[in-house]
């Protein structure tokens, strides 16, 4: 198995400094001339069956009630000129989060999509209207393509259909709004959706699944979708399982010692280097 290394650092210990003192739910930090807000939006516990490499000693040790914490974030990103946010979880305290940091959802410019699994697009719109009236919406042409392939939909059994309505039922309002574009490969010159926004392919949790590399002054930042890791594992390599399906088109990652600061969508990380497997 390829190993890729990724340098990540605590939240709080972040190479753009943090410049105010949020609530427990608001994580804020300075990269370059960017604003950047990590909005916790849930909290709960995770199976450790969702954990592969982890045997059972290690699972005695570290994690013996069977369980380990999760988060899901989503994040806000403010430059000179525009207003970003970055997924929108499930729809639920986004919006307070949001509110406490005195923005409004129709301030919102654009909205990024890491991919369309439901604890991201949650808060897109809520009874077939638009939470953020005034954004435009960008997600991978991948994985846009991915969540509404209509042949291939009707051959799923009818439980299974649901999440793929769910994320075209979160698109649907947007209409002309929704944008498509082509994540390109770590290391590689890749052209920015945005003034200081790149996507980055990192295909596998879901065919179209991107992350997206921030860049003000000198200074990245590299905010991942769906990434797990548990750091009581010390260096350990852990991750979710994946369908087959998703491990067979998996691309190849880039192998590089990547020194950005990291946020997960998931998970607040410790500092250390991991070594992925794949």
């Amino acid at each position: 198995m390829k190993k890729i290394v990724f340098s990540v650092i605590l939240l709080g210990c972040l190479t753009g400094q943090i410049f105010s003192d949020d609530p427990v739910n608001i994580f804020s930090y300075k990269v370059g001339k960017y604003e950047v807000h990590m909005l916790v939006e849930n909290r709960s516990q995770s199976s450790s069956s969702l954990l592969i490499g982890a045997d059972e000693e290690m699972l005695k040790e570290y994690v013996p009630d069977g369980t380990y914490p999760s988060e899901v974030n989503t994040f806000l990103i403010k430059t000179p000129k525009q207003t970003i946010l970055v997924d929108t979880g499930f729809g639920t305290t986004l919006f307070d989060n949001l509110k406490i940091l005195g923005i409004s959802p129709d301030t919102i410019d654009t909205v990024l999509i890491t991919h369309m699994h439901g604890d991201h697009i949650g808060g897109l719109q809520k009874d077939g209207k638009m939470n953020f009236p005034k954004a435009k919406i960008y997600v991978s042409r991948q994985e846009k393509d991915y969540w509404t392939d209509e042949k291939k939909i009707a051959a799923l059994p009818e439980a299974q259909q649901r999440n793929f309505r769910n994320a075209q039922q979160a698109l649907a309002p947007y209409g002309r709004k929704v944008s498509t574009f082509v994540p390109g490969e770590l290391g590689a010159k890749i052209k920015e959706i945005l003034p200081g926004i790149t996507p980055i392919a990192a295909f596998g949790h879901t065919p179209g699944h991107t992350a997206f590399l921030v860049t003000s002054d000198g200074e990245q930042l590299l905010i991942w979708g769906t990434w797990s890791m548990q750091w009581l594992f010390r260096f350990r390599s852990l991750m979710y399982r994946l369908p087959t399906m998703l491990i067979r088109k998996r691309r190849r990652r880039p192998e590089k010692k990547y020194s950005h600061t990291l946020l997960s969508g998931i998970f607040r990380l410790a500092e250390c280097t991991l070594y992925i497997r794949q």
